[in-house]
């Protein structure tokens, strides 16, 4: 008798573009003496999605058993935004367009760097504003961040 078993689909949290893990060898059977040789394809990362490791054993006398393990790699980690100061901006009006001032990014575990975009109102006037900012990676996970900025009013002498 000969058998490989014992090895279990999973699904693992990305982590980074590439997540490397250590993999439990499945249980062999075999009515032989002489030890088996059990091999499989990882290659040390697996990428975003469904991956597939086979594992192959072979007894001294020739006889093989093939498994194949499923091993999905997902990515429901938000972005993260780092500690943002108060931003000066001066005022452009009586309204001034933040939109173009700022430039904030976010960081993703599996898509590195990922931009934000204003999701309230970019029309200030002069003073402290809070204006709202959101960033997304490339599996839709959406992160939110309040950023305070400071409009200086424009000061003209008569």
């Amino acid at each position: 008798m000969f058998s490989i078993d014992g090895i279990e689909n999973f699904t693992i949290e990305a982590m980074g573009e590439f997540t490397a893990l250590v993999l439990d060898d499945p249980r062999v059977r075999d009515n032989n003496l002489h030890p088996v040789s059990l091999t499989n394809n990882y290659a040390g990362a697996l990428v975003l999605g469904e991956n597939q490791i086979t594992w192959l054993a072979v007894d001294f006398s020739g006889n093989s058993s093939e498994l194949v393990q499923r091993i999905t790699v997902v990515d429901t980690t938000a972005p993260e935004f780092p500690v943002i100061d108060s931003i000066e901006i001066e005022a452009r009006g009586i309204f001034t367009d933040v939109s173009q001032d700022l430039a904030i990014t976010a960081f993703d575990i599996v898509d590195g760097e990922v931009s934000a975009y204003i999701i309230s109102e970019s029309q200030l006037k002069s003073g402290q504003q809070s204006v709202i900012v959101q960033s997304s990676d490339a599996q839709g996970n959406t992160s939110i961040q309040e950023v305070f900025v400071n409009i200086l009013p424009t000061v003209t002498a008569k």
